[in-house]
């Protein structure tokens, strides 16, 4: 991740701060430009003619202040280089909400571009209990095939038989309810329906 250019300031604990409060504004000012460096460095050199430099102090007096009260505000990396710990824990909280949020993305965009390729972009999904049994779907239907017109003229095709919307039915319970149709369909006995149809149109070669 590139660096980010701000890091969260609480008002609160900054002057609640039994450190911050023993500072002069003097020292604050030094402090707060410190942890500016850090934050878009990474950290700070720790040699105190440097560091009187960063912050645009005279040497004398950062080095008063650095005594004082900042010194003991950063620690020492493995690299030599100065750090903030309250800072280094917000750019840790920082990193981890940005990558929570590439794989969030990236989960979105997997998911778009399968419902594209692979499938309708909305499916339905419907119980187990909500899918009508065998013989309620061959109660409620003279349901006519739904195979479209050959050559542009109407086939009067005959109502599917109970043997289609059986098959249709088990294939429909081996999906676990799920209507791969677009649109996808209103209820189950229609999706029963629509499988029954494109089964024999393509038996039909429609």
């Amino acid at each position: 991740m590139a660096s980010s250019p701000s890091f969260h300031f609480y008002p609160k604990d900054w002057l609640t701060s039994s450190a911050v409060q023993g500072m002069s504004n003097h020292e604050r000012g030094i402090y707060i430009t410190l942890l500016c460096h850090c934050w878009l460095e990474g950290s700070v050199p720790s040699d105190p003619n440097t560091l009187s430099r960063l912050t645009n102090e005279r040497f004398v007096n950062f080095i008063r202040a650095w005594r004082r009260s900042l010194s003991h505000r950063f620690y020492t990396g493995d690299d030599g280089r100065l750090r903030n710990r309250r800072l280094e824990l917000e750019r840790s909280k920082q990193k981890a909400y940005y990558e929570q949020q590439r794989e969030k993305g990236h989960a979105g965009a997997q998911q778009r571009w399968h419902g594209r390729c692979h499938a309708p972009a909305i499916r339905k999904t419907w119980p187990e209990h909500g899918i009508p049994s065998t013989s309620t779907t061959i109660e409620k239907g003279v349901i006519r095939s739904t195979v479209p017109p050959q050559n542009g003229a109407a086939i009067q095709n005959p109502p599917l038989t109970p043997a289609e919307l059986t098959f249709a039915t088990l294939i429909l319970r081996k999906r676990l309810g799920r209507c791969d149709h677009d649109p996808p369909c209103e209820t189950p006995t229609q999706c029963v329906a629509q499988i029954a149809s494109g089964i024999r149109a393509k038996k039909r070669g429609v």
